[in-house]
């Protein structure tokens, strides 16, 4: 439900995959603060949706805890899908080796990781920025994205 809340407050579109909590239950719609009912939610399968990407030309990366995976800060989101991990297992391993590009959210060593909506919040926030044409920091600075 927050990823939804967010997704919207920031205008951007959402798939869910096959394992993703319903969109529709209790939990969820209560969480989004009605954002489900206002926001487009496509839910689909990985190959649908991998498909769907390819066709479009639309790259996709995945936030991932590997050696492989780049900084977020320098990828170039603005055009890209991202696929969220769950908490507790990170994204299946099938989505991982088929993904164009690991993405990695840089953190202090000290921290594992970050809870799912939390990551996805600052993906989605890294894409605006992308959008924009000017880098987090610049929005950190100047939270309009105007200079």
């Amino acid at each position: 439900g927050t990823i939804l809340r967010t997704a919207d407050a920031l205008d951007i579109p959402v798939a869910l995959l096959e394992g993703c909590a319903d969109p529709y239950s209790h939990k969820v719609v209560r969480a989004s603060m009605g954002a489900v009912f206002r926001t487009p939610v496509v839910q689909t399968t990985w190959a649908e949706a991998q498909q769907t990407c390819r066709d479009a030309g639309i790259p996709i990366g995945v936030t991932a805890l590997s050696e492989r995976a780049e900084d977020l800060r320098s990828a170039k989101l603005l055009d890209m899908a991202v696929v969220i991990g769950s908490e507790g297992r990170g994204v299946r391993p099938e989505i991982l080796e088929e993904a164009d590009r690991q993405l990695i959210i840089p953190m202090n060593p000290r921290c594992e990781s970050l809870n799912a909506s939390v990551a996805a919040a600052i993906v989605m926030w890294q894409m605006k920025g992308s959008a924009l044409n000017v880098g987090a920091l610049d929005l950190a600075c100047d939270p309009t994205g105007i200079k």
